[in-house]
C-alpha cells in the first residue's frame, strides 16, 4: 500500500497553505517541482502515515 503525501506552500507570513494530496513520495516530488516552475517558493511534503514533514523544497 502506497502512502499519501500532502503538499503545502509556505506563505510569506510563514503559515503553510495546503495545495493537494498525492500517492507516493515520487509523485509528491514531481508535483512540487512543477508547482515551483510556475509559482516559486518554499514547499513542504508531509507524510500522512508518519505524521511529519519529510521534505522541504525551495524553488
Amino acid at each position: 500500500m502506497e502512502s499519501t503525501f500532502d503538499i503545502f506552500k509556505r506563505l510569506r507570513n510563514g503559515k503553510p497553505l495546503w495545495i493537494t494530496s498525492v500517492p507516493g513520495i515520487e509523485e509528491a516530488r514531481v508535483r512540487v517541482h512543477r508547482l515551483g516552475a510556475i509559482a516559486p517558493g518554499e514547499y513542504l511534503i508531509y507524510s500522512q502515515l508518519k505524521g511529519v514533514i519529510v521534505e522541504y523544497v525551495n524553488n
